[in-house]
């Protein structure tokens, strides 16, 4: 009784009870995004446990029928209440086992629930895990009812089945005979290792994805593949991902063949060079739309196989189709006319991107980010604000060799120079594997004048950055990047030019006055480097004193640091110094920032 009394009490002095009726419904919304519950969080209530607050809160979680529709699926063993909670309101229907934390599979009454009130869904899900192919299964025995089945509310659709599955169950799997759905306001339909016959003249996002190599008999064919996009007319956004057939080359009058796609924003295509140099002369695009192109050349890897000391490499090989591509890619950007506005402001030529033999070519303009710019994580820190996406190309398997000069990055660095309207850029990112000799570096460096923000991304190796820091000056003294202002680095290897050791010899990195004094010579050419980042700073051989000198006048000469530095050497490697030479100071902890 006293319990009954405190809480009627509690609900009328609370201050929830004076807040406004949208206020609390927002109050909400906010709480389920921070703790969804059920199989999206750790299992329990969630934001449920919000209407135990107070009655208030209590009627207006009630009334925000939108919220329970869009969660029935997230708590199995309450489905059929959510359902009724949620009323008329269209449902939002999700079978996800690769996020649930919970770690529970879905069940079969749940999943009977799901196929039998897609009817009622404007969105509807299916995401398999690793872990089971249940889901996979039961999707697969029920997309084959859905043939010429209608739903009439549904806007977005999306299934990903694994590529295990899908190799299993091919036959039923991708069945590309059937009867189209009848989606009168589908807007978006991502399909990955599955298929499904759409109807796409209402379609803004069409993802069609592989995530493994398949095989041509198992794409689809080639003309429901063009039919299908030349019904496309409101598509702005269209992904293809190792899911396209080959085209065959256009006929006499291309005009009658081309696919035109006017209202297009975004166009991401993966895929064999082959198939991308048909698929390209095939569709009409509007010139300010972003491209994310990846061509795939597997057959370098198999045909230009040598053996280097025992050691399997691949030689140095520029396939002149690449260099076609890249160069009708230029023309297409240069008929841009909203470049006038909007110029490209930033390029990217990176090797080895993200651990994968590849080469990828970003160009950017200074511009608000659109929503579909990717993973900011990956990028230079002066790319992540201002920067936005204009076109990315990318190579897979790239070629190089320790025997080879390394003249493939620098020959299409050359036709991208020549293609692309580079020449006023002010943002640069550089990231190659290869140790480029001092003499390669200038030919690299020496065109892009207009550069005020260099990052150096991937560059390991301590000859490479010695070679690349010491030509900073350029012969005769000339000044290499004269306006640039800010210097990011992925990692230095400083050695100590007074103690070299054996293997300092074989492989020099730059001493530490080293690199003073080319920022040292830069302030006083009237250049001065405004900005520098080292993200990894190795002081192997170098003595603890003379790393504090270093960081002293590194001060005097750079407005604004931030190196990261990797000391764990001096507690066991005394190699670079005389053992007696005592260090006087706290020793930073492995990984930690030394602050300016």
């Amino acid at each position: 009784m006293h319990l009954h009394l405190l809480k009627t009490k509690l609900n009328l002095i609370s201050p929830l009870v004076c807040l406004p009726f949208d206020v609390l419904q927002e109050i909400v919304r906010q709480v389920s995004i921070i703790d969804p519950g059920g199989r999206a969080g750790d299992g329990g209530l969630g934001w449920i446990k919000v209407g135990h607050l107070c009655r208030a809160l209590r009627a207006s979680l009630f009334n925000m029928h939108s919220l329970w529709a869009s969660t029935i699926c997230e708590f199995p063993s309450a489905y059929a209440e959510l359902a009724k909670r949620a009323g008329d309101v269209p449902l939002t229907l999700t079978m996800d086992e690769r996020n649930s934390e919970s770690r529970h599979l879905i069940p079969p009454k749940l999943f009977d629930f799901f196929v039998n009130n897609l009817s009622k869904a404007k969105a509807f899900k299916v995401r398999e895990g690793s872990r089971s192919r249940s889901l996979g299964l039961m999707w697969i025995g029920a997309a084959m009812h859905l043939a010429g089945r209608e739903l009439p509310l549904v806007e977005d659709i999306c299934i990903d089945v694994s590529p295990r599955t899908a190799l299993e169950l091919r036959p039923n799997a991708l069945d590309y005979t059937a009867l189209p759905m009848i989606t009168p306001r589908l807007r978006k339909l991502h399909l990955e290792n599955c298929w499904m016959t759409f109807s796409p003249t209402t379609l803004v996002s069409l993802e069609l994805m592989r995530s493994f190599r398949p095989q041509e008999d198992t794409l689809p064919p080639l003309p429901l593949f063009i039919d299908l996009l030349r019904q496309c007319a409101n598509l702005q956004e269209l992904q293809i991902v190792q899911c396209m057939p080959q085209p065959p080359a256009l006929n006499n009058e291309p005009a009658m063949d081309v696919i035109e796609l006017p209202s297009l924003k975004l166009l991401a295509v993966w895929a064999p060079l082959p198939k991308m140099l048909s698929f390209w002369e095939y569709v009409n695009i509007p010139r300010s739309a972003y491209l994310n192109m990846g061509c795939d050349l597997f057959t370098v890897r198999a045909d230009m196989q040598i053996f280097d000391q025992g050691n399997e490499v691949i030689e140095c090989y520029t396939d002149v189709r690449r260099m076609d591509f890249l160069q009708s890619l230029g023309e297409h950007l240069r008929s841009d006319l909203t470049l006038a506005d909007a110029p490209i402001s930033g390029a990217s030529f990176v090797e080895g991107h993200d651990g994968v033999e590849i080469l990828v070519l970003e160009l950017w303009t200074s511009s608000t980010p659109p929503s579909h710019l990717r993973d900011q994580a990956l990028r230079p820190r002066f790319f992540t604000n201002h920067f936005s996406p204009r076109m990315t190309i990318a190579f897979d398997a790239w070629p190089y060799s320790t025997t080879s000069d390394y003249q493939g990055f620098i020959a299409t660095l050359d036709v991208a120079w020549s293609s692309f309207p580079l020449q006023f850029i002010r943002t640069l990112e550089i990231g190659v594997v290869a140790p480029y000799t001092a003499q390669q570096w200038h030919g690299i460096l020496s065109r892009f004048t207009q550069v005020e923000s260099l990052a150096l991304e991937k560059v390991s190796s301590s000859y490479v950055l010695g070679a690349f820091a010491k030509d900073l000056i350029g012969p005769d003294n000339f000044l290499l990047l004269p306006k640039m202002r800010s210097l990011t680095i992925d990692l230095i290897k400083f050695s100590d030019f007074q103690k070299l050791t054996d293997w300092s010899v074989q492989s020099p990195g730059m001493g530490l006055d080293g690199f003073l004094d080319v920022l040292q010579y830069r302030s006083q050419q009237g250049s001065p480097l405004i900005d520098l980042v080292v993200k990894e700073l190795s002081s192997y051989c170098a003595r603890p004193r003379d790393m504090d000198s270093f960081f002293l006048n590194l001060d005097c000469i750079v407005s604004q640091w931030r190196v990261g530095i990797y000391i764990a050497q001096y507690a066991s490697n005394y190699s670079g110094w005389d053992n007696s030479e005592e260090y006087e100071g706290e020793e930073v902890p492995e990984g930690d920032e030394v602050p300016p």
